[in-house]
């Protein structure tokens, strides 16, 4: 009798979303993963994402949609208002940014973990250093100096910028391709008024190519927190943003702090908030473009493979779903690494490549972000227009017709055996 083959040995980088996901599946399937996050425990910073299509059905097959659902910021929708405060447009949940699948990105991220922890090992606090392949395996070094491991797959799952992904894909060639958007956006929380805040979204337009939205962090108006995105595109902002994940913190909090100084609405009070915020980050908003998303033995997921950016409402979806199959095709004993990560790029390309060409371009970013007062008029006006359609009788044709937060499906998630 042939003897039963060794469980695969995965090595899985970042513990965000995808990457959880991915050890999820594995654990799943009886395989016991590592998984390896620089940051000395799970990051408690992040934007608010939403959750997608065929997403959805993944969360579900977890069992995870109750837990999901009741970490939801409970946000009603958003009112898009003008530096005066006048609301200008009022887009209720799934006819605007909102949808019913509302979560900060760090209580999303806690649910994974938590599904997945008893199945794998998490090691936080390190990272990879260097990936030497041989004829069976893949041995990796680490920052910490732990002894060196062998694996048989090293997935890349840590982001835009992933530092496991610059070890093994070329940067000076078409291999990978960072494609910028010509957006920056700022996110950090301030502290909530709960009489004034409420449970709906309030995103302010400013001239300028700017704007600030302030979301709520949790469904009761008693939340210690809001979480505010300012976002800026006018061409000397960008000018003076290159570079800036080489400057300081208080570096970066000073350009935004001159990009909104004076702009009305409530930047006083957000500006204070970003002063003494402690989870203060930066994103350009970009896309990745990967000719390839494995080579020899490392594969990519989520945003280190295709983030189809901010822009498009579909980065999260797109690394949950690509994780989801990724993970089960892995599983499978009947096929090699370099088999699973062939079919798992089948299966998912399509889709995210779909969801890349839908983001928002340039053009539509211009609009929804104008340099003039008269550009402000011209967006308020096509967006009360919107607002008096979804929030009247129409607005039950709409659903009908698919109009309530409903996309075109692009993608069937195959029925693996244990996901049943």
């Amino acid at each position: 009798m042939a003897a039963a083959a060794a469980p695969r040995r995965v090595l899985i980088a970042g513990a965000g979303i995808a990457g959880p996901v991915v050890a999820y599946w594995l654990g799943r399937a009886g395989i016991r993963s590592t998984l390896i996050e620089r940051a000395p425990d799970l990051r408690t910073s992040g934007q608010t994402l939403d959750i997608n299509g065929v997403a959805r059905q993944v969360v579900e097959r977890m069992g995870l949609t109750s837990a999901i659902k009741a970490a939801c910021t409970g946000e009603k929708g958003t009112l898009i208002v003008d530096e005066n405060d006048r609301t200008r447009a009022t887009l209720p949940v799934g006819f605007g940014p909102t949808n019913e699948y509302e979560i900060v990105r760090h209580l999303l991220s806690e649910v994974f973990y938590g599904a997945s922890k008893d199945s794998t090992e998490y090691i936080f606090n390190d990272s990879i250093t260097s990936i030497v392949e041989t004829d069976s395996e893949a041995v990796v070094s680490f920052a910490s100096g732990a002894p060196d491991r062998a694996f048989d797959a090293i997935v890349a799952a840590d982001g835009i910028h992933s530092s496991t992904r610059s070890l093994v894909f070329d940067r000076d060639s078409s291999e990978v391709t960072y494609v910028p958007m010509g957006t920056h956006s700022a996110y950090f929380s301030v502290p909530s008024r709960p009489e004034e805040d409420g449970i709906w979204s309030k995103w302010c337009f400013l001239p300028g190519r700017r704007s600030i939205w302030l979301r709520p962090t949790g469904s009761s108006s008693e939340a210690p927190a809001m979480l505010a995105n300012l976002l800026t595109r006018d061409a000397e902002s960008q000018r003076r943003l290159k570079g800036y994940r080489h400057l300081s913190q208080v570096g970066q909090k000073a350009l935004f702090e001159d990009f909104f100084a004076n702009s009305g609405w409530k930047a006083e009070r957000i500006l204070a908030g970003l002063d003494a915020a402690d989870d203060f980050y930066i994103q350009e908003i970009a896309q990745i473009k990967a000719s390839q998303w494995s080579k020899g033995r490392v594969v990519l997921v989520g945003d280190a493979a295709y983030s189809p950016s901010p822009f498009s409402g579909m980065g999260t979806s797109c690394a949950i779903t690509g994780a989801f199959i990724l993970g089960n095709e892995l599983a499978k004993r009947d096929q090699s690494v370099s088999q699973a990560f062939a079919a798992y790029e089948r299966l998912v390309r399509p889709h995210v490549e779909k969801c890349q060409a839908d983001a928002i371009g340039p053009s539509l970013a211009n609009f929804l972000l104008p340099e003039t007062s008269w550009g402000l008029t011209r967006l308020f006006a096509v967006l009360g227009t919107v607002s008096a359609v979804v929030n009247s009788p129409i607005k039950r044709l709409l659903a009908l017709l698919g109009g309530e937060g409903q996309e075109d499906e692009k993608i069937v998630l195959p029925d693996y055996p244990h996901t049943r």
